[in-house]
């Protein structure tokens, strides 16, 4: 958990029931958030959704071509 805490953007992914089930207390006391692995590829698939979402909205704007490479993660 240190090292997760020392790198203040880092997410502690463990399958740790314990860990997991004082998740919430723990990201309230030192900071670190704590996911399962199928909540972290959630929360990634969420946030690679919206940027794509703003590229698209960008380039529509701007009368660009959405680039090649949005919606291919």
């Amino acid at each position: 958990m240190f090292t997760a805490w020392k790198y203040s953007s880092a997410v502690l992914v463990t399958a740790d029931g314990w860990l997991l089930h004082k998740a919430k207390a723990i990201e309230d006391a030192i900071g670190v958030p704590i996911k399962s692995p199928a909540d972290l590829v959630n929360l990634l698939r969420d946030r690679i959704e919206r940027r794509d979402q703003r590229v698209r909205e960008i380039a529509t704007r701007r009368g660009l071509p959405v680039p090649e490479w949005v919606g291919k993660d």
